[in-house]
């Protein structure tokens, strides 16, 4: 799993509410390929592990980490973009149910 300290990452809560969280994480050296471009399965590896501990666990009356999340995407248009090292990726769309 990630490890914020070890993989130099930042987890910076934007928004937290009684159905949604919103949260940041500046995009990983150890993520990027070599030419730049997004690669969709690591995007979505990262938002599991944000998703686990930034996100199900406030919601959660004993804050644990570790629900079982199941997570699709698409990529829209023809081109693949370009994410650099650092930069924030955010995720707009989100449907969560709880229960």
């Amino acid at each position: 799993g990630l490890v914020l300290c070890r993989d130099g990452g930042k987890l910076t809560p934007r928004h937290i509410d009684s159905s949604t969280t919103e949260w940041s994480v500046p995009w990983p050296q150890w993520a990027a390929r070599h030419d730049g471009k997004l690669c969709l399965a690591t995007a979505l590896a990262l938002a599991d592990e944000v998703s686990t501990y930034g996100g199900m666990a406030c919601w959660d009356a004993k804050n644990r980490a570790g629900v079982t999340l199941s997570i699709s995407a698409r990529l829209v248009g023809d081109r693949v973009p370009v994410v650099h090292i650092g930069e924030e990726l955010h995720f707009l769309q989100r449907k969560v149910k709880t229960g």
